[in-house]
């Protein structure tokens, strides 16, 4: 009860600071309308100028600061994302060639240990498309049940890569599925279906 009073006398406290600002504006319209009105039409127009100059040039700043600002965010958040996604791709590749060229396979306990220290720092950095990308990805190669579903494993890690790409300012204009496999996965066309 106690809490619904105070939002009621919120709602009708917001109502009258509301009003009253209202009725401000439209005071100072009307005050201002009939200064002007009195006024030399060169000297109004002097006036309306200075004002006009000045507003300009007060909103160029503020927007040129904004923007500036902005630019600077991305561009940090870039040069926090290039690694985490350099790591990303670094370890696939290590996994899918270990073996292959005489390194020791990596082990189920490596693999865990990886996604579990990667997902925190995906949490962080990774953009919404790159996070929806890389649960869809993780979900798929650790419920593999049969080496059927590799390939939708390769399209989700395809998939993963290319929002990554997105994610850091890349186009990825004329790519087909399994274009990016291509680089690294010999038989793409049997492995991506």
């Amino acid at each position: 009860m106690p809490n619904e009073r105070s939002t009621i006398w919120n709602a009708l406290l917001g109502l009258v600071l509301l009003s009253l600002i209202v009725s401000g504006l439209i005071w100072l319209g009307h005050y201002l309308i009939s200064t002007f009105a009195g006024l030399n039409p060169n000297i109004a127009a002097a006036i309306v100028a200075a004002f006009a100059t000045v507003t300009v040039s007060v909103l160029t700043v503020v927007v040129g600061k904004r923007l500036e600002a902005l630019t600077l965010i991305t561009k940090e958040h870039r040069e926090r994302k290039i690694p985490v996604y350099e790591d990303f791709i670094k370890f696939w590749l290590k996994y899918l060639f270990s073996g292959k060229a005489g390194d020791t396979p990596l082990s189920d306990e490596e693999v865990i240990r990886f996604l579990s220290e990667y997902t925190q720092r995906m949490m962080v950095w990774g953009s919404d498309e790159v996070i929806a990308a890389w649960v869809k990805f993780r979900y798929s190669s650790m419920n593999a049940e049969q080496q059927s579903e590799s390939s939708k494993i390769l399209v989700d890690l395809e998939q993963l890569i290319l929002a990554m790409r997105r994610d850091l300012g890349h186009k990825n204009q004329g790519f087909k599925t399994g274009d990016i496999l291509r680089m690294f996965v010999n038989d793409v066309g049997t492995a991506s279906g």
